[in-house]
């Protein structure tokens, strides 16, 4: 929980000193689902400091620890964010659907809660990884992902219900809406995001707002008035 903390303040380097701790631990105890979980967490760093090639071998790494639980789903999810920011499509698309086939397979994790990785979050997974490419047909299912699991959150109790998640998954369906043009449709998500109290924007979400900014100042929107002002309002929130 504080490898998480850290970085939702936004401190990977904080965050990384506990994920060396919690696999010091793993070790210690010759806990596999452990090490593939701390694995799967110090890919999650790397993809924050965009350094996909460290975060794929990291995710890469924990598959050799992962088990007949959640920690597999959750590590070729993780492979597919990072082969979709190497601009690598049909691989990131076939790491999800491979995490996909995987689903009704997976037993019951040893930690309900904090080693599950749900339905919903892989759903997420795949809107704010293939939300990265130019594909048309990879940011249709993007948005779709990405809704279906909003859907899911709300849905869900409170002990499942992961409100930062599904903050950011309103942002990555945003941001593939941007990518095909529809700018109404990407503010109309956003805004339950845009109207958050200050302490909910996590760093997360002010960096892909940032991202959707600069996206909006692209070639692709010069001279939109919709665009202008939209980037201008996302602008003034980061």
């Amino acid at each position: 929980m504080l490898i998480y903390a850290a970085l939702d303040l936004g401190h990977p380097e904080i965050a990384a000193t506990h994920a060396r701790a919690a696999w010091h631990l793993a070790e210690s105890a010759n806990d596999n689902e452990l090490r593939a979980w701390v694995r799967g967490t110090e890919s999650l760093l790397a993809r924050f400091e965009k350094n996909y090639t460290l975060a794929d071998n990291l995710a890469q790494d924990g598959l050799k620890y992962a088990g007949a639980g959640t920690s597999t789903i959750r590590l070729l999810c993780g492979a597919a964010q990072c082969a979709a920011n190497l601009n690598n499509s049909r691989k990131a698309q076939d790491l999800l659907d491979q995490a996909l086939s995987l689903r009704d397979k997976a037993a019951s994790d040893s930690v309900n809660g904090l080693y599950s990785f749900s339905y919903a979050k892989q759903l997420y997974y795949g809107g704010s990884s293939l939300m990265w490419l130019d594909d048309p047909q990879a940011l249709k299912r993007a948005d779709r992902d990405a809704g279906r699991a909003i859907s899911l959150w709300e849905h869900e109790g409170d002990e499942f219900r992961s409100l930062d998640d599904e903050a950011l998954a309103h942002v990555y369906q945003a941001t593939a809406r941007v990518k095909v043009g529809e700018i109404d449709g990407a503010m109309q998500v956003l805004r339950p995001v845009i109207n958050l109290p200050e302490e909910r924007k996590i760093s997360w979400i002010r960096r892909r707002i940032s991202e959707m900014g600069d996206l909006l100042d692209g070639k692709q929107f010069k001279g939109s008035v919709i665009a202008a002002d939209a980037r201008d309002e996302l602008r003034s929130l980061t």
